[in-house]
């Protein structure tokens, strides 16, 4: 891979206890130095989605995003990721 652009923009929608609700859009770009010899392709994504950040303590922290992928992945020639699907992602993290 040649270059890597990335756009993201949030806006929260609500804070109160330790909970944060935002939305978000999310815009890459890659380029390919030599795709036929690594089977790459150039790729331009883009998301849009909801989240949630949850901040129980100082030291543990939740986060749920819900993504909508805008633009297809492509893998070679194949669609991997069509346009339209959708994913959702957890994590936690504990600090000590």
């Amino acid at each position: 891979i040649r270059g890597v652009a990335v756009l993201e923009f949030r806006r929260v929608l609500f804070r109160s206890w330790g909970l944060t609700l935002r939305t978000f859009f999310d815009y890459a770009e890659t380029n390919n130095v030599d795709s036929a010899q690594h089977g790459g392709v150039d790729q331009k994504l883009m998301s849009t989605g909801v989240g949630a950040d949850w901040n129980l303590s100082k030291h543990i922290r939740m986060k749920l995003d819900w993504g909508y992928t805008l633009e297809p992945v492509r893998r070679e020639a194949n669609i991997s990721n069509p346009r339209g699907e959708s994913r959702v992602h957890a994590s936690a993290t504990i600090l000590f």
